[in-house]
């Protein structure tokens, strides 16, 4: 071949390498951009958050690595903290606007479908709704006016709830189609992206409730061509009742965009989640009623979206979405239970302050009822462990029940159900640094990624103790960053960064440990702080001061009434009043 010939070849084989690396960059640069506009928006990583603003374009991070983690578990799909192949078809859904349930970005993929409870809730059963206006996209009118009472209607067939149409702008729902900017904060996209969105009930006055759909969409009802108007109206209407989105790929609140389905039905996740909030069915009927056409007029507010690579929305939260409590204690028993805070009492009505937990005693007569018939509530219910991972997990024989964040108790599951594995009742549980569950039972632990075994084995090898005997609960302190096995009067320690046990261990509870010895379980929240669980009582550690751990004096509080908000019964009425504070 002529020398000529070879130079030319060449040099046209380096210039298409060249182009071809140059379309790669642009189309990993704009992978990279759709990905941080999407995790921002869906509340994966939040912008006013130094770490997560520092990290969003830089898909190395460790912020962007644990938001796409958090998105995948959510979503279903592998977890691999990458931009991949099944994370993108994800991304590119269509979808519901509302952000997803701010869940730690440590955890591991949950072990029980749960719905989730936004935090706020309509204080009476019987509401009302009106329809603002209606979409021309070939729907009569006669026909929407049926969707939305049937949307209405499943939720009310499950529940409590009772819906009545009506013909005021006083309604506690308003539902309208609007376009682009329409007076709410949370403009929609046009056609493609944001479907619809709902505010959740909120305060019960202004917005609470309301439903937007986006009208540049084409809806369409019977058919598998547009967007799906009667599954849009269920979803949104979930938000305009108090529930967030789900990760259950059957559910109604699942956030992706599910298209045409014949015959909607309610999940178990769904029937669970209103009846959380609203009760169970009882023997009111539940047909909606019906009453005079809404009139036409235009104004709206609410949005559910399909998976958009529009600009991200404004800095204000969506509508039907609200930030994770942005306190650091667990909830409160005082109307809705809006904020993060566990619960505590005024400090006129809390038992004396103490440095010594208290005897262990069950101070409950077993003649009383249970009023909820949850064993939560059972009189004299002690926990054989607890730890937190998406949500707290409560471990009593062989049942387990989760709490979320803002204190909504699961029904009881079976441990082997889960874990088969583990024999029950177990000694203790936690999480580890790995976001593994560690189970341990007399000398043996076994270690879980969600449902699936990795390991199991001697504690003394894995973990290095000397006279390792049994363990009664395990927490890991945020002071020192070091895990903590206790067992009666004794505590051995364990570094989970460097994999070493503490050389000098076991040590004596009663010298730097004087508040916690004997204790039945132990688990640090998700507010950081060290909750320890004793008999049918639970304290907060203050603090540790000159290698001593402090109990907060307004401690200890009932379990029962804190953490699973059972009935009042008894004693428990004094220590419920006048509760001003919104911590456990």
């Amino acid at each position: 071949m002529h020398l000529g010939t070879i130079i030319l070849c060449f040099q046209v084989l380096y210039n298409w390498l060249t182009c071809l690396e140059y379309k790669q960059f642009i189309v990993g640069k704009s992978i990279l951009f759709q990905a941080a506009k999407f995790l921002l928006k869906f509340g994966y990583l939040d912008i006013l958050k130094e770490q997560d603003s520092a990290g969003a374009n830089d898909p190395a991070s460790p912020a962007f690595k644990n938001a796409v983690k958090r998105l995948q578990r959510f979503g279903n799909i592998p977890v691999t903290g990458r931009i991949d192949s099944k994370t993108l078809e994800l991304i590119s859904k269509s979808r519901c606007g509302v952000k997803d349930p701010s869940l730690p970005s440590s955890r591991r993929r949950r072990s029980v479908g749960e719905f989730n409870l936004q935090g706020t809730k309509w204080e009476k059963l019987d509401l009302t709704y009106k329809i603002i206006n209606y979409t021309n996209d070939g729907i009569t009118r006669d026909e929407q006016q049926q969707i939305f009472r049937s949307a209405l209607n499943l939720w009310q067939s499950a529940s409590r709830l009772r819906f009545t149409e009506v013909n005021s702008d006083e309604a506690d729902i308003l539902v309208s189609f609007v376009t682009k900017t329409h007076g709410d904060g949370y403009p929609f996209d046009g056609e493609g992206g944001t479907l619809a969105h709902a505010f959740y009930p909120h305060n019960n006055e202004g917005l609470s409730g309301d439903a937007h759909f986006d009208d540049d969409e084409r809806f369409t009802t019977r058919t598998r061509d547009g967007i799906n108007l009667d599954w849009v109206a269920v979803h949104e209407f979930g938000h305009s009742l108090g529930l967030e989105h789900s990760s259950v790929l059957e559910s109604i609140m699942y956030p992706w965009y599910r298209g045409y389905v014949p015959d909607i039905k309610l999940n178990d996740d769904d029937v669970k989640g209103i009846q959380e909030l609203y009760g169970e069915l009882s023997t009111i009927t539940t047909e909606t009623p019906t009453t005079t056409e809404p009139p036409t007029t235009t104004e709206p507010p609410t949005t559910t979206e399909l998976l958009t690579t529009t600009e991200t929305q404004t800095t204000t939260d969506p509508p039907t979405t609200t930030e994770s409590p942005s306190s650091t204690e667990p909830p409160i028993t005082t109307g809705q239970p809006s904020t993060t805070e566990l619960p505590t009492t005024d400090l006129t009505t809390v038992l004396p302050a103490t440095t010594t937990i208290a005897p262990n005693t069950t101070d409950t007569p077993s003649t009383k009822v249970n009023p909820s018939g949850h064993p939560a509530c059972s009189p004299g219910t002690r926990y054989d462990a607890v730890f937190v991972d998406d949500f707290t997990y409560f471990f009593k024989g062989d049942q387990f029940w989760t709490v979320n964040n803002v204190l909504q108790k699961s029904e009881p599951k079976q441990v082997r159900d889960y874990w088969p594995d583990v024999p029950t009742p177990v000694d203790a549980a936690y999480c580890n640094k790995a976001g593994h569950v560690m189970f341990f039972k007399s000398k043996t632990f076994w270690e879980y990624d969600g449902r699936r075994l990795l390991k199991s084995g001697s504690v003394q090898d894995r973990y290095g103790f000397r006279r390792f005997d049994k363990v009664n609960a395990v927490v890991t302190f945020q002071g020192d960053h070091m895990t903590y096995f206790l067992k009666g009067t004794k505590y051995w320690r364990y570094n989970e960064a460097t994999g070493k046990a503490a050389s000098r261990d076991p040590r004596r509870i009663r010298g730097a440990w004087r508040a916690v010895k004997n204790l039945d379980a132990a688990t640090t929240w998700i507010n950081k702080k060290v909750y320890v669980f004793k008999g049918v009582y639970y304290y907060k550690l203050k603090s540790i001061k000159n290698g001593n751990i402090s109990v907060d004096r307004r401690y200890p509080q009932r379990i029962a009434r804190r953490w699973m908000r059972c009935p009042k019964q008894g004693k428990d009425r004094e220590m419920s009043i006048g509760s001003l504070e919104s911590e456990p």
